[in-house]
Parts: structure tokens; C-alpha cells; sequence
């Protein structure tokens, strides 16, 4: 597989930011977090942990999108607890 052919491939799968933004009502109510974050403050902080990611290879940006599909997956069938989000938005605010 060329270079190419995987950026190709990762520019042509639905954006994942977009997916989660449409996701944050759900996640707030469900997971209670109107206590420490608002939705559009969690909204920015996970815009801004995308773009830390400061990568050309494509290998990488395969296995990222794949590990915030799986993780996204988890979290909207409850297989994440309320604990593990809290302490991710406490580093992502802190």
C-alpha cells in the first residue's frame, strides 16, 4: 500500500471529531458530566486533542481513527464508566 492510497483512505472515512460532536448531548446527560464541563467547552477540548496529533504517516493515523472509533463505540454502549470520562475531561481541563 502506498502513502497515498492510506491518507486517501483515511480522508474518505467520516470525520470522527464531527461524529463525536453529534454524540455530546447523549454523553453529557447519560454520563451526568453538566457538573464538571459544559458542551461546548467539552466540544473545544476534544476538537483540541485531535489536533495535537502532529503526524504525515499513515500507519499512525490508521490505527488512530481506529482506536477513537473503538473508543467512541464504547463509550455510546456504556461499556465506559462515568469515572474513566470524568478523569480524561480532568486532564483535558486541568
Amino acid at each position: 500500500m502506498h502513502h497515498r492510497d492510506s491518507r486517501f483512505r483515511a480522508v474518505e472515512r467520516p470525520s470522527l471529531v464531527p461524529q463525536l460532536c453529534r454524540e455530546i448531548p447523549w454523553i453529557m446527560k447519560n454520563y451526568q458530566l453538566g457538573e464538571i464541563t459544559t458542551r461546548s467547552r467539552l466540544r473545544s477540548q476534544l476538537a483540541e486533542h485531535f489536533r495535537r496529533v502532529q503526524t504525515d504517516n499513515p500507519k499512525v493515523i490508521d490505527v488512530l481513527l481506529f482506536k477513537g472509533q473503538a473508543e467512541a463505540h464504547e463509550t455510546m454502549a456504556h461499556y465506559t464508566q462515568r469515572h474513566h470520562l470524568v478523569r480524561r475531561a480532568a486532564c483535558w481541563f486541568g
